[in-house]
């Protein structure tokens, strides 16, 4: 079977989390996933990959997500970011939704068919950045 999608990386401190997102990852096509354990991972990984979706947490050591979102978006504005925090709500969160860093929004524990539906969407659409109204 031909894969839909060449990379994906997946950022998250948990590797039981990062485990099962790259699992679902490589069941719905991705032919390469790889995983940072941090934000300043991240943005090493994401400027050697160009990946064509990155899957975010944003509660991590070292750098959080939300200053590899900004970071990836300062130096590739048409990056697909999906970010998935425990708490929508955090500080963080809300920092990066009101400043429009991610395509998309899921809370952990995270539904597969959501996360599936939200992948296939953000990657097969021209997806705006999801912004806060406030």
């Amino acid at each position: 079977m031909k894969a839909l999608y060449e990379k994906i990386l997946v950022v998250d401190d948990d590797p039981n989390v990062s485990t099962v997102l790259g699992e679902i990852a490589g069941l719905i096509g991705y032919r390469s996933v790889e995983k940072a354990e941090n934000g300043l991972e991240a943005l090493e990984k994401y400027e050697v990959l160009k990946p064509e979706l990155v899957l975010m947490d944003l509660d991590m050591p070292v750098m959080d997500g939300y200053r590899a979102c900004r970071e990836i978006r300062r130096s590739d504005p048409d990056a697909k970011i999906i970010v998935i925090t425990g708490d929508l709500r955090s500080t963080l969160a809300r920092r990066t939704i009101k400043e429009g860093l991610a395509n998309k929004f899921l809370q952990k524990p995270v539904n597969t068919s959501s996360l599936v539906e939200i992948i296939k969407k953000v990657t097969t659409s021209a997806e705006t950045l999801e912004r806060s109204n406030h």
